[in-house]
C-alpha cells in the first residue's frame, strides 16, 4: 500500500506546540499505547532514543506523550499540564534517554506501561508532520500508524486462532485491509487492520477464545471518539 501525504501533512497539524515532530507526533505514539493498554496504565516508563532523548525536556516531548498516555490529543490545550494531570491521577512515570540501536529513527520512543494484572510494551516512531508509526509491540515488529484501526490480539503459539477472529470481524461486516501474524518465542501477535472503528464487543468475544493472553486495538483518529 502506497502511503500518501496531503498539503495539511506538510503543514502540520492541529497542535500545541512546539514541533510537530517532537510534540505531536510523540503525543500521537502516546495516544496509540494508551488505546494498546485499553485503560489508563497505572506506571509508565518511558525511553527516548536519538533525537527524542537529546532534546525532549526542551521541545516538550517528555510532556507530550505523557499526555497521550492520559488520553488528550495533540491539540490538547492541557498537554503542557500532563505530568500535574499525572500526579493527581497518582500515575507513576519515568523518562530515560536511550540508545535502541543505529537502525532506529532518531524520533523513537519505547514505552512500557503496566497496572496490578498486565505489562505491555509499544515502541513507535515520530515521521514528521505530526504523524508516527508503531514498530513494536511486546518486542515484536509491527507496523501501523494513526491512519488505520488496528486489531491487536497476544496469543500463544500453540493456539491457530484467526479462523475464529475471522468469523467475529464478518459478523461486523468490516473491511479488513491487512493481516500480520509476528512472533516471539512461543508468543504471536495477530494483526488486523480494517477500514472502520473496532469496538468493545470485538475484544469481549477474542478475549474469549482459547490461547488468547489479551486482545485491544488501535483506532484511527480521523474518527477518534473513544474513551479509555
Amino acid at each position: 500500500m502506497i502511503e500518501t501525504w496531503s498539503i495539511f501533512d506538510v503543514i502540520g497539524p492541529v497542535m500545541v506546540g512546539p514541533s510537530s515532530s517532537h510534540t505531536a507526533g510523540a503525543c500521537f505514539i502516546g495516544l496509540i499505547a494508551r488505546q494498546i493498554f485499553h485503560t489508563e496504565p497505572k506506571k509508565v516508563h518511558i525511553k527516548l532514543h536519538g533525537s527524542f532523548g537529546e532534546v525532549f525536556r526542551g521541545h516538550s516531548t517528555d510532556k507530550a506523550i505523557l499526555a497521550g498516555l492520559l488520553n488528550m490529543p495533540p491539540y490538547d490545550l492541557n498537554l503542557s499540564k500532563s505530568m500535574e494531570i499525572a500526579n493527581e491521577k497518582k500515575m507513576q512515570y519515568s523518562f530515560e534517554s536511550c540508545n535502541l540501536g543505529a537502525n532506529v529513527h532518531p524520533n523513537t520512543s519505547l514505552i512500557e506501561m503496566s497496572n496490578a494484572t498486565k505489562k505491555i510494551t509499544v515502541q513507535g516512531e515520530s515521521i514528521g508532520g505530526g504523524k508516527c508509526k508503531i514498530t513494536a509491540i511486546d518486542k515484536m515488529p509491527v507496523l501501523f500508524g494513526s491512519e488505520k484501526s488496528c486489531l491487536i490480539i497476544k496469543h500463544d503459539i500453540a493456539y491457530q486462532i484467526l479462523s475464529d477472529v475471522l468469523n467475529i470481524i464478518t459478523e461486523k461486516k468490516y473491511h479488513i485491509m491487512e493481516v500480520d501474524t509476528p512472533c516471539y518465542k512461543d508468543r504471536v501477535l495477530l494483526l488486523i487492520m480494517i477500514r472502520e472503528n473496532f469496538d468493545d464487543e470485538v475484544i469481549k468475544k477474542i478475549n474469549k477464545l482459547p490461547g488468547v493472553i489479551w486482545a485491544s486495538y488501535s483506532n484511527h483518529f480521523s474518527n477518534y471518539n473513544q474513551k479509555y
